[in-house]
């Protein structure tokens, strides 16, 4: 297994990659992967260490291009679920399951946890 994660190293797979194909390939060998995995467990060989990259913020000029180009986008919607995204850091699928009833334009609030719980109680959308 080292040399296979060696090997893969060198491809330039990322460290993640490399430790999921080892367990699938662990996996497919059943008894004699279990095996295996306690005796790399102890060398402590079994992963790669994977790096845990922290998420860079836009930089003011980076914003104002990402806006720019959203507002010349094809589609209508870009636009506006860009601001909802960067005003609010909700997540993209949390953005496409907004509805209207979500939102009070006069009361300039966006409803977000209420909506799920309604959702999950088999309640309708208001």
């Amino acid at each position: 297994m080292r040399k296979y994660q060696e090997v893969r190293l060198r491809e330039k797979a990322s460290a993640k990659s490399i430790n999921e194909e080892v367990g699938f390939l662990l996996r497919v060998m059943d008894v004699g992967g279990d095996a295996l995995r306690v005796r790399l467990r102890k060398k402590q060989t079994l992963k790669l260490r994977t790096t845990t990259r922290i998420g860079k913020a836009f930089s003011q000029e980076e914003k104002d291009r990402l806006l720019e180009s959203a507002k010349r986008a094809h589609s209508p919607h870009i636009y506006p679920a860009l601001m909802i995204a960067l005003n609010t850091g909700l997540r993209d699928a949390e953005i496409r399951r907004l509805t209207w009833a979500q939102l009070d334009l006069d009361k300039r609030y966006l409803l977000v946890c209420g909506a799920r719980r309604r959702q999950a109680r088999g309640e309708p959308s208001r």
